[in-house]
């Protein structure tokens, strides 16, 4: 999939992992060494333009900066879709839940930038990443306008919960 991709686009890639946890403790739940192994079964020809972000050592808040430099975001992470999102940054969500479809469908009004896992091939991905490429700089506008009024919305259903926490304990 990573070559079909780089196969519609000459903008460089970066691998950002999102997840990266202890091989001791979860040892199938690192994103940086599933990318670096994705990477590393790239041949040697193919692997130009295509960069590993070493973001082990990175706060969140370092790894949101690197999205927020993007010019579109392609991932399956849910928080790193918000990083994106939340930056203003298109982004194209590969879902394995609900969540994912729903928080893209409250955003844009329908599911055009996601995709559910089962439904994945090569194809399909290039097919919509090279769609959100072209339409890119529309829905990098309608972010910046959507997105600010969503966040106050969420600060305000935030307090919301708060008085109604504080009215139960009374």
């Amino acid at each position: 999939m990573l070559l079909e991709i780089r196969g519609i686009t000459d903008h460089p890639i970066v691998l950002i992992p999102h997840v990266m946890m202890s091989p001791l403790i979860f040892p199938d739940n690192d994103d940086y060494q599933f990318m670096q192994a994705l990477l590393d079964a790239l041949p040697p020809e193919s692997k130009d333009g295509i960069f590993l972000y070493d973001a082990r050592r990175h706060s969140s808040k370092q790894i949101k900066w690197v999205i927020s430099q993007l010019k579109i975001f392609v991932g399956s992470r849910l928080h790193a879709i918000v990083a994106a999102l939340s930056s203003c940054v298109p982004a194209f969500c590969i879902g394995h839940s609900i969540k994912s479809r729903g928080i893209l469908r409250d955003i844009f009004g329908h599911e055009k930038w996601v995709i559910h896992v089962s439904q994945l091939d090569a194809g399909k991905l290039a097919e919509r990443v090279q769609s959100l490429l072209e339409f890119f700089h529309a829905v990098r506008e309608y972010l910046k306008s959507f997105i600010p009024g969503y966040s106050q919305t969420a600060w305000k259903n935030g307090e919301f919960l708060q008085q109604l926490l504080q009215e139960r304990r009374l």
